[in-house]
């Protein structure tokens, strides 16, 4: 089974909090996706270097597979044509984890090995910082609409959760199937953003078709995102960071599991029926 390891996976790898042999010998494979190398290389510093280099070789030694960035994924799940990235992740990880000073790794890597210098676009992490930053304003923004004063209390720097009876009616409709397709629906305007040309237009009954297609297959990652966006109007307020997060579970397709031991998203899961999609391995039955 193809595990997809959240960015602490890598972390507890490196602190041999977690034993990546045991785990491959009952039959799984590990998966690094890119959001792993944005997180890890998000505000890097020489303080931080030798920690995230840690983890970035741990992808390098121990990743089985390295997945497309989210966006092309959706893309492939959308039957969408979009322009490459071209950015060799894997090579990005290597460079990170072959590194000895922040430095070195802005002006090149030499892999004598290989015969290659390596060189890691610190530009990705920075544009990654600013969409995390926007996601976690989305979210109190999409809040406020059901509950106003949510968004002037986090301009404050406070918190104003939902009262209980509001949260009910509220974490009711989250779960209905219709925020669902809404959600997965959304997907495909964030893939469409990448295509290099326009898609032909889909008529009534093909979009009511790929909604229906495309709803089976992101269950997990629309369920994860209308119950997240309630626990942040009850119980939480948004954080940058769970962007990377909520990512992993776009890739829940098939025989894919998430691997994770974040609470706040083992939480997520339990309470919108998605604990049959986590797997880990290490953990106590």
């Amino acid at each position: 089974m193809d595990l997809i390891c959240d960015t602490n996976v890598w972390y507890d790898i490196d602190a041999g909090r977690r034993d990546p042999e045991g785990i491959k010998a009952a039959g799984h494979r590990l998966m690094a996706t890119p959001t792993s190398f944005i997180e890890i290389t998000s505000k890097l510093d020489e303080k931080n270097f030798e920690k995230r280099s840690g983890a970035a070789r741990a992808v390098v030694d121990f990743a089985d597979g390295m997945l497309d960035d989210t966006e092309r994924h959706l893309a492939s799940l959308w039957n969408l044509e979009v322009e490459a990235l071209g950015i060799d992740w894997l090579d990005a990880f290597k460079a990170l984890a072959m590194a000895k000073s922040l430095q070195e790794l802005q002006e090149g890597v030499q892999d004598i090995g290989e015969g290659v210098t390596r060189k890691v676009r610190l530009d990705v992490a920075e544009w990654a910082r600013g969409h995390w930053d926007s996601f976690a304003r989305e979210v109190e923004v999409l809040v406020d609409k059901f509950f106003p004063g949510y968004l002037a209390a986090r301009d404050e720097g406070q918190a104003k959760y939902a009262k209980k009876e509001d949260a009910q009616s509220f974490g009711d409709e989250s779960r209905l199937p219709a925020i669902e397709r809404y959600v997965a629906g959304g997907t495909r305007a964030r893939a469409a953003l990448h295509m290099t040309v326009p898609a032909p237009p889909l008529s009534e009954e093909e979009e009511e078709e790929e909604l229906n297609r495309i709803g089976g297959v992101l269950i997990p990652y629309a369920r994860a995102y209308a119950r997240y966006v309630y626990n942040c109007a009850t119980k939480y307020t948004p954080d940058r960071n769970d962007w990377g997060d909520l990512e992993c579970f776009i890739y829940l397709q098939e025989d894919r599991r998430l691997l994770t031991c974040d609470k706040r998203w083992l939480e997520v899961a339990k309470e919108s029926d998605l604990l049959s999609w986590i797997l880990d391995p290490d953990a106590s039955p």
